[in-house]
C-alpha cells in the first residue's frame, strides 16, 4: 500500500463523522499551520510567550503533513490549542526515547526518577566532595585567588607593581604624608590599566573556570540523593516533583561546563603560605603531596564529564518540566575578576602602608628608649612562645608586654627602696595622700607579680609554654586555631590589665611624687612636712631620687603608650 493510500486512509478514519466543509476546513489549518492568535504553554520563566508561540511555530511547521493534521485535527475535537497538543506529543516522544535509550534512568508514566539517575548523581556527588574543602576556602575570598592566580599568569605585572609602589621605598626619616600615598596608589593604577588583552583574556578564562567549580560544589546533590527513596521494585526512585526547585540550577551547569584551567587547578591545590603576607607571595614549585592532588583532579573531572556526556540533561528538562522548549540557562561569569583583583590589591596595599607606618613609628620609640632609658632596640618578653603560632594567631601585645618587663625589673626596682623609705616615714601634708599613695604602690607591685607570674607559664615547663611547643604548623586545623586563639587573648588579656594599671596610678604617682617634693602642689596634692629630714644626711640623694622617680615614671609613660599603639596596628 502507497504512503499516500495510507494517509488518505488514516484520514477518512479519523474525519468520519464530520462534515466536508469541516474536513476543508482542517486541511487548510493544517497546511497553514497555527494562526497567530494561538495559546502558550508554560515555559518555566525562561521564554516570554511571544517568543513560545514563534518558537512552536516554526517547530511545528518543520513536521510532516501527517503529523500536523493529526495534531490540528485533535485540537478541533478536544478544543484545546495547537501549542498544548504539539509540545504534549513532542514530550512524549521524548520520554519513550529516553526510557528505551537509557533503561533505569526515569519513568515518564509514572512521573519518576530511577536507580540509573541515582547512581550516577552519587559519582558526581562523590566528585563534588572532593573539590569542596579548596572551593570552601578560595571562593571565601576570590580576590585572594585571583590575585595568586596573577603572580603565575602575570608575574611581571606583580613584580612591577611591588617595585614601583612599595612605600619602603622611603626612609624613616619623616612620616609619610597622604600626597605620597595617592601618588603610589596612582600609579598603582596606570600598571593594572596596562595590562594587555592577552593577559586579560587568560584570567577571564581561569576566572570562569574557578567560578563554574565553585557553582558546581554548591549544587545540592546531597540532598536530592537523601531524597530517593526504595522503590517496591528494587533499585531507587525519585518523583519528579522532588527535583523540580533544583534542576534548573543543576543543568545550568552541567550543560554549560567550561574547559577546566590547569593553572587555575594549581593555585586551587597548592597549600596556603601560613604567615606571609600577599605582598611577600612567591610561587613555589608543586610539592609532591600537590602534584598528587592534581593527578587525582583529572579522575575527577572525568567523571564529571561522564556525567555530562552520558547523560542528556537537556532532555531531563524537558521532560520533566513538560516544555519541548525547555533549554538550561548558559553559565557566564558573573563576578568581575579584575574588580576583585584590583580591590585585593588596594587591601594588600593598605597592608603595606600601615606596616611602614608601623616600622617607622618603631624607629621612633627606639631613639626614644635610647634617650631615656639607655636601650638600643626594642624590648622583648624573656619568653615569647606567640611567634610559634603568628601565622594562624596573630599576638598583639608584644612591645607592650616586652617594656613592662624591662620597666619593672630594670628601672622600678631602683626606686622600691625609696617608696618603702616614704611609706615608713613620709608626713603626708594631706592624710588623703597616704592611701592613694599606699594604694598606687600596691597596684605597682602587683603588676610585678603578674608578670612574674606569666614568666613563669611562658617559660618551656609552664602551662602555655607546653602548649605552645605541641604546635605543630604542618598540621592546623580550625581546632588547633581556636585552642592556640584562646591562649593567645588569655595572654593579651594580662597585659591589657598590665597596662591599663600602669597608666591609670603613673599619672598618680608623678603627682604624688612631685608634690613630695614642693614642685606640683594643689588643693589635691599636697608636700611632705618632714621632705627636709628623711635620711638624714642622704636628704638630698632622697630627693633626687624621688625627682628621678617622677621623671622615669613620665617617660615610661610616653613610651608605653606608644608601643601600645604600635602593637594595635594591623598589618
Amino acid at each position: 500500500m502507497s504512503a499516500q493510500k495510507r494517509s488518505t486512509d488514516n484520514f477518512d478514519t479519523l474525519v468520519a463523522g464530520i462534515t466536508k466543509k469541516e474536513r476543508r476546513d482542517i486541511l487548510k489549518n493544517a497546511h497553514k499551520g497555527p494562526a497567530n492568535g494561538i495559546g502558550t504553554i508554560q515555559n518555566d520563566g525562561r521564554v516570554d510567550k511571544l517568543n513560545t508561540k514563534r518558537a512552536l511555530l516554526n517547530n511545528f511547521n518543520h513536521e510532516n503533513l501527517i503529523t500536523k493534521f493529526l495534531i490540528w485535527f485533535k485540537s478541533f475535537v478536544l478544543n484545546k490549542t495547537i501549542e498544548e497538543l504539539y509540545n504534549s506529543s513532542v514530550i512524549s516522544s521524548m520520554s519513550k526515547q529516553l526510557e528505551r535509550d537509557y533503561p533505569g534512568l526515569l519513568n515518564s508514566k509514572n512521573k519518576t526518577f530511577g536507580s540509573k539517575f541515582y547512581y550516577k548523581l552519587q559519582d558526581l556527588n562523590k566528585a563534588q566532595v572532593f573539590f569542596s574543602e579548596q572551593i570552601e576556602t578560595a571562593s571565601s575570598d576570590s580576590g585572594e585567588f585571583y590575585f595568586i592566580l596573577a603572580y603565575t599568569l602575570m608575574p611581571e605585572l606583580m613584580g612591577d607593581i611591588k617595585t614601583a609602589c612599595d612605600p619602603y621605598q622611603y626612609p624613616f626619616s619623616k612620616q609619610l604624608t597622604q600626597d605620597t600615598k595617592n601618588f603610589l596608589l596612582a600609579r598603582m593604577e596606570e600598571l593594572l590599566a596596562a595590562i594587555s588583552s592577552d593577559k586579560k583574556t587568560q584570567m577571564t578564562s581561569n576566572a570562569l573556570s574557578f567560578e563554574w567549580l565553585v557553582s558546581f560544589s554548591r549544587l545540592p546533590l546531597s540532598t536530592l540523593l537523601a531524597k530517593f527513596s526504595d522503590s517496591s521494585e528494587g533499585g531507587k526512585t525519585l518523583l519528579f516533583s522532588q527535583i523540580k526547585g533544583d534542576f534548573s540550577t543543576i543543568s545550568k551547569i552541567l550543560d554549560s561546563q567550561p574547559s577546566l584551567q590547569n593553572d587555575m587547578l594549581r593555585i586551587l591545590f597548592q597549600p596556603v603560605q601560613q604567615g606571609s603576607s600577599l605582598w611577600d607571595y612567591t610561587s613555589t614549585e608543586d610539592s609532591q603531596s600537590v602534584s598528587e592532588k592534581i593527578n587525582s583532579v583529572s579522575t575527577e573531572i572525568a567523571v564529571i564529564n561522564m556525567f555530562i556526556n552520558t547523560i542528556p540533561i537537556k532532555k531531563i528538562g524537558k521532560v520533566l518540566y513538560e516544555n519541548s522548549l525547555y533549554n538550561p540557562e548558559p553559565f557566564i561569569l558573573s563576578e568581575n575578576w579584575f574588580l576583585k583583583f584590583r580591590d585585593k590589591w588596594n587591601e594588600v596595599f593598605e597592608s603595606r602602608w600601615r606596616m611602614w607606618d608601623r616600622d617607622f613609628k618603631k624607629e621612633t620609640a627606639k631613639k626614644k628608649l635610647k634617650i631615656y632609658f639607655g636601650l638600643f632596640d626594642l624590648q622583648r618578653f624573656p619568653y615569647h612562645p606567640w611567634d610559634r603560632v603568628a601565622a594562624i594567631v596573630p599576638f598583639s601585645a608584644d612591645l607592650t608586654l616586652g617594656f613592662l618587663n624591662y620597666y619593672f625589673k630594670k628601672e622600678y626596682v631602683k626606686y622600691a627602696s625609696i617608696l618603702n623609705i616614704v611609706t615608713l616615714e613620709g608626713d603626708f601634708s594631706i592624710k588623703e595622700n597616704r592611701q592613694e599613695f599606699t594604694d598606687v604602690v600596691s597596684d605597682m607591685n602587683g603588676i610585678t607579680v603578674e608578670l612574674e607570674k606569666l614568666s613563669d607559664q611562658l617559660s618551656l615547663s609552664g602551662e602555655y609554654g607546653e602548649e605552645f611547643m605541641k604546635f605543630d604548623p604542618d598540621r592546623i586545623t580550625q581546632n588547633v586555631k581556636d585552642r592556640y586563639g584562646v591562649i593567645i587573648n588569655e595572654i593579651q588579656d594580662v597585659a591589657e590589665e598590665c597596662y591599663d594599671t600602669f597608666m591609670k596610678n603613673c599619672e598618680k604617682m608623678q603627682n604624688l611624687l612631685l608634690a613630695m617634693l614642693g614642685e606640683r602642689t594643689s588643693v589635691y596634692y599636697g608636700a611632705l612636712t618632714n621632705l627636709s629630714k628623711i635620711m638624714g644626711n642622704e636628704n638630698r640623694n632622697f630627693r633626687e631620687t624621688i625627682e628621678r622617680f617622677a621623671y622615669s615614671l613620665k617617660y615610661a609613660q610616653e613610651v608605653l603608650k606608644e608601643h601600645h599603639e604600635i602593637d594595635l596596628i594591623k598589618v
